[in-house]
């Protein structure tokens, strides 16, 4: 009986873990910041280059709301998990204000931080 109960608690901590990007959305932010030179497409597009070139996962770039977001999702055995989302837009000064929301490891998390610093 333990077992099952240990599965099924495996099975309901897996499904809790996927995540859609609107789900992220509601959470709390991971990390937040602005640009003075680069506007948010830009930002974005580096981002996003970086993120493929350090570990081969295709993240997505699309027009969202006022701006535009980042998006890169992974496949798990219960379903399609968002790993991180950023969505930015320009500033009314110039430049680009975003966010980021991540699922990912602290870890992870904080290498993809390392990527966006540069972009900015």
């Amino acid at each position: 009986m333990k077992m099952k109960s240990m599965v099924l608690l495996a099975v309901a901590g897996a499904l809790v873990a996927c995540a859609s990007p609107s789900e992220l959305r509601g959470r709390e932010v991971n990390f937040a910041a602005s640009s003075t030179k680069n506007n948010a497409s830009q930002v974005l597009s580096c981002v996003a280059a970086g993120w493929q070139k350090r570990t081969q996962q295709a993240v997505t770039v699309n027009t969202y709301e006022n701006g535009f977001t980042a998006v890169a999702q992974s496949k798990t055995l219960f379903g399609t998990n968002t790993d991180f989302v950023i969505d930015a837009a320009n500033a009314k000064t110039g430049g680009a204000v975003f966010q980021l929301w991540s699922t990912m490891s602290k870890e992870s998390t904080d290498k993809l931080i390392g990527i966006i610093q540069p972009c900015l």
